[in-house]
């Protein structure tokens, strides 16, 4: 048995499912989204032992040792019954919940790629970068801060373009008439003066700021386990990308499997493995130099994409993990 946390919007929990039991895997969708109201979730303990017992709103019955490994992929929100008017009353319910749930990895003792808790600390951008340092990878010169005088002092020692990117959250839902509105976060390119003009709004939410790598291209690595599949994105070739590939313009961006020089591909299986995960997805530049240089690592990425363009089995090797996993 298989359990894959994802809800209704995520592609790749589906995809997933799919390819687990055409395998003829018994795999079950774990959503987050139907806690409290259809899932039902027990925890037992006592003189005979610890036990974690699901039943799904099917009827489906899962026990705890009935399952093999877990695949973290997506966790709805989770929402109070609508019966609950009164927002403290639903805001407790959610809080409660959340508190069970977040106990899983520690109450269902199997192989979880990845452990949720490890996902959230790995997810830190500054502790990321901190990690990356103590292994040898070359980053960018980064300060995240919320003050607008460090702020200034560190774009005018640096004397060059500034990229302007989100501490956590890449987007912003809006509710506006007709409806909500999504603002996506893009990594920007700015001159120092840009920055020092509106650097009075820098005290109203922490930001990161580095100076700008010049890219020959990019580099999207996807770790699994201790395997490393690398795609060279050519983000250089198309105006739209250039600055932040996420503003996806694939005619004109290509995309390829790259060969990663050894001592780069053994220190990308030691951050994923340092971070305490079983998966990442590590963002890198190639600069004109020929210089590695590491951004990020997106703990439970996306790569559907890239395992579409390059034909590399990232889904494959997934699934090796989840039916064969280790130790």
């Amino acid at each position: 048995m298989i359990l894959v946390i994802t809800h209704k919007r995520d592609m790749h929990g589906a995809h997933m499912l799919d390819l687990l039991r055409r395998r003829g895997e018994v795999a079950l969708a774990l959503d987050y989204e139907t806690y409290p109201q259809q899932l039902e979730i027990s925890s037992y303990s006592g003189s005979h032992g610890e036990q974690l017992r699901f039943r799904f709103s099917d009827g489906t019955v899962v026990v705890s040792s009935d399952v093999k490994s877990v695949l973290n992929r997506r966790q709805g929100e989770i929402k109070a019954p609508d019966n609950f008017y009164e927002p403290r009353i639903a805001d407790y319910i959610v809080r409660e919940s959340r508190q069970f749930l977040d106990a899983l990895p520690q109450m269902l003792s199997c192989f979880w790629l990845s452990d949720p808790d490890a996902v959230r600390i790995a997810s830190r951008k500054p502790c990321q970068l901190m990690v990356a340092k103590r292994l040898g990878f070359l980053t960018p010169l980064t300060i995240t801060t919320n003050s607008p005088a460090e702020t200034e002092k560190f774009v005018t020692a640096a004397q060059r373009d500034i990229a302007c990117k989100a501490l956590w959250t890449p987007g912003i839902t809006l509710e506006r008439e007709g409806g909500e509105v999504g603002i996506t976060l893009y990594t920007r390119r700015l001159k120092p003066s840009d920055v020092i003009g509106s650097i009075s709004s820098v005290k109203n939410c922490p930001m990161i700021f580095q100076e700008y790598i010049e890219k020959a291209f990019e580099l999207r690595i996807t770790v699994v386990g201790k395997q490393v599949f690398a795609c060279a994105i050519h983000s250089q070739e198309s105006s739209r990308a250039r600055e932040d590939w996420r503003r996806y313009d694939l005619a004109n961006t290509p995309h390829e499997q790259y060969e990663l020089p050894a001592d780069i591909k053994e220190k990308c299986v030691q951050l994923v493995a340092d971070l305490g995960l079983q998966f990442g997805c590590i963002d890198m530049i190639v600069t004109p130099a020929g210089d590695y240089v590491f951004l990020e690592i997106n703990a439970n990425g996306q790569w559907l994409w890239i395992e579409h363009i390059t034909k590399m089995p990232i889904s494959e090797a997934i699934i090796e993990l989840l039916v064969n996993p280790p130790g």
